[in-house]
């Protein structure tokens, strides 16, 4: 019973000398993040936010550019390298902006909502073409596109106001063509347009109550939507929504109230078709694709507190809803960014730091893209949008509109909607060493597996996996020590289309060399591994010692 535990000890100390002898730190993987998005250019613009981007076919250029309108004035930006054209400051903030089709000419000018007056400006210059003044009343632009009224061959322009009244502009002068006036006053005026037939209709949404007109301003039709009234921001613009779900040629219309929830209502008479409550919505998109394949496109809402609901176009069904960590998220379509047959939307922070690309069909976050204080990623909407690709991947580019809240100055981005950068790191620290004992007396071969890693992203996985053979031979006199020593390269690989495959991978090769030492009865300590093996011999004399010590 006595010799008990000095057998125990030995075998301990036995194990412990074994254990450190061939002991080998294992690689540590270090978690990866989401991809972020590769920014092509950035360029300041005037003080205050961004909260608007659209872009224009600029007579200046003959192609497609930006138009971005900060607090105070509007921006002509070139798409490609950020260089900007020209610009123009106002006396007034600027409430709304479209562009205009020029007579006779694919090109386009600029319309301006600023305090009460309406401007139409050259998209070759920004100068004043013609200049409007309306009851020095807030006005807002119609969301969507300007369209010929009196049939004279000329883009006219339809705007409405918060004294509830809707105003249809020439688009050559400026001068009235007709108005009607609601009746209600309102904290802002809203007008989209709405396919019927081979006609348009309006939609002015003016506080509570939806009202559709003809092109003749003849009303077709009212919907009192609410006892709560609808006070958008510019952020939140997009509060409604016109596409033709049951093939009639009439397009429907989608409405959503802050309280109340999301409604689909018939663009022929205003009837509810179906409604779905969803509390304190933000914004809504336009219709993105039909994801659940009934052949009608669906809907994404999005609400204060950062959910996102995917809704069926047919019914206000939720076909996924998730939570994302973006306050008040402001939503807008994309091309297919990952190449399997859906739309995709971008959501940002209203004020906040974040953009996130979003999968439509489940809600996976394709990339993340976040900013430092003292920036501030703003809520900037894009309507009126025509696709363009900067950068020549196949894939959209996405503009932001960014703040510094230190400087007040207006930030636009345009980051690459198809390269992404994908950081993987992965760290390896190799260490072996082998010492003299008399109970090594054969060969020993060791084979493991030093790390797999496996990387996902999207639908495409990556696994990487090093194997390493090692082997020890010792005789109580005569001692080979191979020592491999292990270095690493990391170098970054960079790919055209990253949502189907990596964009910018980080990647480990591994420069293995050997080397031998041999001298009978004594270790020939390498280089690369002397402080550890003079540490493993120190120990083993220490605890053979003690071992010796306790026998006695």
């Amino acid at each position: 019973m006595g010799e008990s535990p000095k057998v125990s000890l030995k075998l301990v100390i036995m194990v412990v000398i074994l254990m450190l002898c061939f002991a080998e730190t294992i690689p540590t993987i270090m978690s990866q993040q989401k991809p972020k998005p590769l920014t092509l250019w950035s360029k300041e613009v005037g003080s205050g936010y961004t909260w608007k981007i659209i872009n224009y076919l600029s007579p200046q250029s003959q192609d497609l550019e930006l138009l971005c309108i900060i607090e105070n004035g509007i921006y002509s930006i070139d798409y490609d390298n950020g260089k900007i054209f020209w610009e123009k400051i106002f006396d007034y903030g600027v409430i709304d902006a479209m562009p205009i089709r020029q007579v006779d000419s694919a090109c386009e000018d600029v319309i301006v909502a600023t305090g009460s007056k309406v401007d139409r400006l050259s998209g070759s210059t920004g100068n004043v073409l013609w200049e409007v003044t309306l009851d020095y009343s807030l006005l807002t632009l119609s969301n969507g596109f300007p369209l010929d009224f009196n049939d004279d061959g000329v883009e006219d322009v339809a705007v409405a106001d918060r004294n509830g009244n809707i105003y249809v502009l020439s688009g050559v002068n400026g001068n009235l063509i007709w108005k009607y006036s609601t009746g209600k006053q309102a904290s802002h005026g809203y007008v989209i347009f709405i396919r019927s037939g081979s006609s348009w209709n309006i939609i002015a949404y003016i506080e509570d109550t939806l009202f559709a007109l003809d092109k003749n301003g003849v009303l077709l039709w009212s919907k009192y939507i609410g006892t709560y009234p609808l006070q958008p921001l510019p952020q939140q613009r997009a509060l409604a929504r016109s596409y033709d779900t049951n093939g009639d040629s009439v397009e429907e219309v989608f409405v959503a109230t802050r309280t109340n929830g999301i409604y689909l209502l018939s663009g022929a008479n205003g009837e509810t078709l179906w409604s779905k409550p969803i509390a304190d919505i933000f914004s809504i998109s336009l219709p993105v694709a039909d994801i659940n394949g009934d052949g009608v496109r669906d809907i994404a809402v999005s609400t204060t507190s950062g959910y996102i609901y995917m809704l069926s176009g047919i019914n206000g069904e939720v076909l996924w809803s998730e939570l994302f960590n973006v306050e008040s998220p402001v939503i807008y379509i994309t091309n297919d960014m990952n190449d399997n047959g859906f739309r995709d939307f971008v959501i940002t922070d209203f004020l906040g730091d974040k953009a996130l690309l979003i999968e439509s069909s489940n809600g996976e976050i394709l990339w993340e893209y976040i900013v430092d204080a003292p920036l501030e990623i703003i809520g900037t909407i894009r309507e009126n949008w025509k696709y363009y690709d900067a950068d020549g991947d196949s894939l959209e580019d996405v503009p932001l509109g960014i703040k510094n809240t230190n400087t007040n100055e207006g930030i636009i981005t345009l980051l690459s909607g198809g390269k992404v950068i994908v950081t993987s790191t992965v760290t390896s620290v190799t260490t072996i060493t082998t010492t003299t004992t008399a109970t090594i007396t054969s060969t020993l071969t060791t084979t493991y597996t030093s790390y797999t890693t496996s990387i996902v992203y999207s639908t495409s996985t990556t696994t990487e996996t090093v194997t390493k053979t090692e082997t020890k031979s010792a005789s109580p006199t005569t001692t080979t020590v191979t020592v491999t020593v292990t270095h690493t390269k990391t170098y970054t690989k960079t790919k055209e289309k990253p949502l189907t495959k990596y964009v910018t991978t980080t990647k480990t090769e591994y420069i293995t060399t050997t080397r031998t030492a041999f001298k009978e009865g004594v270790l020939i300590k390498n280089p690369d591994t002397a402080f550890a093996a003079s540490i493993m011999m120190i120990l083993a004399s220490t605890l053979i010692a003690i071992i010796i010590a306790r026998k006695r």
